[in-house]
């Protein structure tokens, strides 16, 4: 039996830039890495809803997000 354990982290010091919701990073063995946002459809960025009903940035989408997350402003 295989034991594939998917990996779930939150963002260290990352919002969401598109609407302030905590970003989680998701990863595995055979995952292709994938961060979501726990705002869920009310968050405006332009990428797709996963099953959760979450946005996700899958593989290419991830530098907009990277791009994004730099571009912010602290808050602190």
């Amino acid at each position: 039996m295989d034991d594939v354990r998917l990996l779930s982290a939150q963002v260290p010091g990352g919002a969401c830039p598109w609407c302030a919701g905590n970003l989680e990073l998701h990863t595995g063995p055979d995952t292709v890495p994938s961060v979501t946002c726990s705002t869920g459809a009310d968050c405006t960025a332009s990428v797709l809803l996963d099953e959760q009903g979450r946005r996700v940035w899958g593989w290419a989408d991830l530098v907009v997000l990277v791009v994004a997350l730099a571009e912010q402003v602290p808050t602190t």
